[in-house]
């Protein structure tokens, strides 16, 4: 027995000794990326809940390489450790399925791509050694007039990431507008910027020419598509260049849209070519561009100036478009950020007086912060909304486009308001009735329709009728046994329409 044992025992002792020395041997670049990934583990347990949901919730989709700058060698170097990496796994049973994940990403996140890239319309490189990529709808009639929206990210981002954000390629086919992603040139710590005003955001004076560079581009995009109006969209550093390009001589300009981002300084640095309208949206708790104005206090540059507040910012545009600024329109609060609780949105419109087809508006985030949570969300489809609108109006003729809104209250005690166009003489118009849903009201139906902005140039009579109030406060219309008396009121919705279309008869002729 002895014998047979102690041979045994130095046989398992020589492969003891081959164990240890096999696992000793271990890549180092495995171990290291064995601790990166532990410490990355615990700095996502550490994260707080809004941040872990916004990771969570963004689209998957990865940068292409024109959009971020180049690796330096320890990204060079850490790709190398991850190629390696997975060539081990592979070689390992039972780990195809966790190598295959780990490298291309959940099935949901496949489809999520998959999405983006199907309704991204088709693709067109523009800009030669600083490349942009121009998306425009399928299958579409490139000769018919269409919008071109101009999306600019904000500082340290880049193009493929702002519309991530925005999602606008999901809406190119839907939308029939086209889509113009530029890059901002790289700094000295290798952050995009764009050199939009002196506060924001070229720290290192670097003074490239953002603006000629768009110009050339929105040309550019011309020799494929015809575009009569441009729309500058843009984030943070995109915001304050969106206000830049407001005051320069963009061919087709009409509308800005500024999410958590400025205009100048003062305002006489704005050349001011022509009114246009502006549509400005910013959180009260942003800490990167603050809400009330002031010094930018991420800015390292201690000589740099305040910058105007969100509302100033708005209300400068509106005086110089000759809006009344005394009397905004307010609508009903909408959602635009996932991480406040409940409709968090405000929406203040100026539109009285404005020069023809400009319109003012600012949303409050109330609680909201430099980057709100916007995914499923009011937000973009808002955004597109408000441009759409714009479109619209600026697309009428001249002479339906300097017509103004006259209102008439009809209906008696339980009133309404007939809007019908001042200059329609004689003319028959057709009699529309705006009904909104349960629980909203006549001016939230007309923010979303907007059809009170459409009667002078679309010529029609609008009648804008608000329902009965239920006993849980919610507004109604005694519509069908299905929907939506829910108890059971003995109110006549159909007997009071009948008489506002009477009194609407009135007063003009209604074909």
């Amino acid at each position: 027995m002895r014998q047979i044992a102690m041979p045994l025992l130095g046989w398992l002792a020589i492969v003891a000794i081959l164990v240890v020395a096999c696992t000793s041997d271990e890549p180092a670049e495995r171990q290291q990326l064995q601790q990166a990934e532990s410490v990355t583990q615990a700095q996502r347990d550490n994260e707080p809940a809004a941040q872990q949901q916004q990771r969570q919730r963004q689209p998957a989709d990865q940068p292409d390489k024109d959009d971020q700058p180049e690796a330096s060698q320890a990204d060079s170097k850490q790709s190398e450790t991850q190629s390696v990496t997975q060539v081990e796994d592979a070689a390992q049973e039972g780990q195809e399925t966790e190598r295959q994940s780990q490298s291309e990403g959940s099935e949901a996140e496949q489809d999520v791509q998959a999405q983006q890239e199907e309704a991204a319309g088709t693709e067109i490189v523009l800009g030669g050694e600083r490349p942009a990529r121009l998306l425009l709808p399928h299958s579409a009639d490139l000769t018919q007039s269409r919008p071109l929206i101009v999306l600019l990210h904000g500082y340290s981002s880049f193009a493929r990431q702002a519309d991530q954000y925005f999602q606008f390629s999901q809406s190119v086919d839907d939308g029939g507008f086209g889509l113009l992603l530029p890059n901002g040139t790289i700094d000295q710590i290798r952050n995009r910027f764009w050199n939009a005003t002196p506060e924001c955001c070229d720290i290192f004076g670097a003074e490239p020419d953002d603006v000629g560079y768009i110009k050339a581009l929105i040309e550019e995009a011309s020799a494929y598509a015809v575009f009569d109006q441009v729309f500058a969209v843009g984030h943070s550093n995109g915001g304050f260049m969106a206000y830049r390009l407001a005051c320069e001589e963009v061919s087709g300009l009409t509308a800005i849209v500024s999410l958590a981002g400025g205009a100048y300084a003062e305002p006489e640095e704005c050349r001011v070519p022509a009114p246009l309208s502006v549509l400005q949206i910013h959180g009260t708790k942003d800490q990167s561009v603050l809400y009330e104005g002031g010094r930018l206090p991420d800015h390292p540059a201690p000589d740099r100036r305040p910058v105007p507040g969100a509302k100033d910012s708005v209300l400068r545009w509106a005086e110089r478009a000759g809006c009344d600024i005394e009397e905004p329109r307010f609508f009903p609060t909408i959602d635009t950020d996932a991480a406040v609780e409940g409709p968090e949105t405000s929406i203040a419109r100026f539109a009285d007086g404005c020069a023809r087809g400009t319109v003012m508006e600012f949303w409050t985030i109330e609680g909201g912060g430099h980057i709100p949570l916007v995914w499923g969300t009011d937000f973009t489809p808002g955004i597109l909304k408000w441009l759409a609108e714009r479109y619209d109006l600026a697309s009428v003729s001249d002479e339906a486009a300097g017509s103004g809104v006259e209102t008439h209250t009809i209906g008696g005690e339980r009133s309404a308001d007939l809007l019908l166009p001042t200059d329609r003489g004689d003319e028959p118009l057709p009699l529309v009735l705006s009904l909104h849903g349960y629980g909203a009201d006549a001016p939230s139906q007309d923010w979303y329709f907007g059809l009170s902005a459409r009667v002078p140039g679309y010529r029609f009579a609008l009648v804008t009728p608000q329902g009965s109030t239920d006993s849980r406060g919610n507004a109604f219309w005694n519509a069908t046994d299905g929907c939506c008396n829910f108890h059971d009121s003995d109110v006549d919705a159909s007997a009071w329409l009948n008489r506002l279309v009477a009194e609407a008869r009135e007063i003009v002729d209604v074909s």
